[in-house]
């Protein structure tokens, strides 16, 4: 079984509450995850155990919230197409341009993992 480090905005189920599903929070300044269940807040280690003598976690992971990853990559422009398009900078670029290259281009994209 892989261990599995609990975050804030994760959605998870706790053995506690049986089938419900929770947000992970915390408090401002604080490294304890929580969930909010009423009026109630209980507290979490990041590894899913209520407290370090505990031999298993009480959290499953259910969801991971997606993150956008921006990537920025710069190609050199030739007669005719594009070729290597894999430099992380311009002066990267630059520096491995052959001499027919006519300009070089800045290409940004984002993903969600």
């Amino acid at each position: 079984m892989s261990k599995v480090e609990f975050k804030v905005g994760d959605r998870v189920k706790c053995t506690f509450f049986g089938d419900a599903v929770f947000t992970l929070e915390t408090f401002q300044f604080s490294d304890v995850l929580i969930i909010k269940y009423g009026d109630n807040y209980v507290p979490f280690l990041a590894d899913g155990k209520v407290h370090k003598s505990h031999t298993h976690p009480v959290l499953t992971l259910v969801e991971r919230p997606k993150v956008k990853v921006e990537v920025t990559l710069w190609a050199n422009l030739y007669k005719g197409g594009v070729a290597e398009v894999s430099y992380k900078t311009e002066a990267l670029a630059r520096r491995n341009a052959q001499e027919l290259a006519i300009g070089c281009v800045k290409l940004t994209g984002e993903y969600e993992a």
